[in-house]
């Protein structure tokens, strides 16, 4: 099956996002799946970079995936983060989100 499947959101694009296009929509991509992810995988520096980032916490894999989505190189956005030393992350929170708030605070 090719194009917009049956279901599948007005504008959604199959060949930006393979893997969600076959699993959720039935919709076949450009390329066979193993092929995309063997070129996910195929690059040790990319394994490595990847495994930096997802130890640096939940914020900052987000706003890598914030940068991804706007355009960025996904090599430069995980080259730019591997950057960033994982104790000082920490050290100023910059690891987690911040709190939500359970209720609005009126003066």
């Amino acid at each position: 099956m090719s194009g917009r499947a049956q279901g599948s959101p007005t504008g959604f694009d199959p060949s930006t996002h393979p893997i969600l296009a076959v699993h959720f929509f039935g919709v076949e991509p450009l390329h066979p799946i193993g092929q995309i992810a063997a070129a996910l995988v195929a690059s040790p520096r990319r394994q490595r970079a990847t495994e930096h980032l997802h130890n640096l916490g939940p914020r900052p894999v987000l706003e890598a995936l914030v940068e991804v989505e706007a355009g960025a190189d996904l090599d430069r956005v995980l080259a730019d983060f591997a950057q960033l030393d994982i104790e000082t992350v920490r050290r100023l929170d910059g690891d987690k989100f911040w709190p939500s708030p359970l209720r609005e605070v009126r003066p």
